[in-house]
């Protein structure tokens, strides 16, 4: 419908909602920040074709909830969540672990994908070779251009994931029994799943939908503890950022990117579906599997 006002909605202040102006796209920025009910002016027949017009603006979003809201007849309201933008692994892509520090093994551990550690020199990778731990892709030190460009991108990913705006603030630091749509969570000090219990994380139908955990100080895990994908959700758009370091227990089955400010260390038999980056120190392995994003 042509000349259509929508009401927008977001449900975080500063969110960025990328959008397109079917008439006159010049005339108007590609971004705007809403703080309250904003209204503006497009052309679009449905929410279907509104919010494929913001996501070809930034393909890397989490997809926006839009529900109808009555509101004045000239209006056509929708509540759009906000877009989960402004980051990426960058050159730390296919890495399924980069350290500063020191990467270390123990076991039969298997990486699938790359590893590298810079600043640190080579040497100060141990436990990996016959009977032990195994790479499937390239392990590359401090020499390499693909690790120092791995480095640089984990500490630009690290102040990006904290730089989102919160869209939850749980009233706990625990995640076990906890079920969670897309968005950015925000924790003051630690999180944790205990008592081996599981966190799940509803993708809602789509497979777009992006977490952002955000913790101050420690991420922990107990044993058996469990991350489950539903709906859609994707162990590659989920990113755990942790202000200290982060420990996951043996036997946790883990889902998403954990980017630690110092060091990760795995429990006996622990998993992870996504990649490890310890920014300023060290990854301790023992006998693990770590696929990489």
């Amino acid at each position: 419908m042509e000349g259509k006002h929508w009401a927008i909605r977001s449900a975080a202040l500063e969110a960025n909602i990328f959008y397109k102006r079917e008439r006159h796209p010049a005339s108007i920025p590609r971004s705007i920040s809403f703080t309250s009910l904003t209204t503006v002016s497009q052309k679009f027949s449905s929410s279907k074709d509104f919010q494929s017009s913001l996501q070809r603006f930034n393909p890397n979003t989490s997809p926006v909830t839009m529900v109808y809201i009555p509101v004045a007849s000239a209006l056509v309201a929708f509540a759009v969540s906000p877009l989960v933008s402004g980051y990426s692994l960058g050159a730390a892509a296919g890495f399924g672990i980069h350290a500063a520090a020191s990467i270390s093994n123990s076991g039969i551990t298997t990486i699938t994908g790359n590893m590298g550690i810079a600043p640190a020199a080579l040497s100060s990778i141990t436990g990996f070779g016959p009977g032990s731990g195994t790479v499937t892709g390239t392990i590359y030190g401090p020499a390499t251009a693909q690790s120092v460009n791995a480095h640089s991108a984990v500490g630009t990913l690290y102040n990006d994931l904290f730089a989102q705006v919160t869209t939850n603030t749980p009233a706990t630091n625990e995640l076990s029994g906890k079920t969670l749509t897309a968005g950015v969570y925000a924790f003051a000090t630690t999180a944790k799943i205990s008592n081996g219990g599981t966190l799940t994380l509803n993708g809602g139908g789509v497979t777009t939908g992006k977490w952002v955990f955000k913790v101050g100080s420690m991420l922990s895990t107990t044993v058996n503890s469990k991350v489950l994908l539903t709906n859609g959700a994707q162990a590659c758009n989920v990113f755990w950022a942790v202000g200290s370091s982060a420990v996951i227990a043996g036997s946790t089955n883990m889902k998403g990117n954990i980017v630690a400010s110092q060091s990760i260390s795995m429990g006996s038999g622990a998993m992870s579906a996504g990649s490890l980056f310890a920014n300023a120190a060290s990854v301790t392995l023992i006998a693990n599997s770590v696929t990489s994003c």
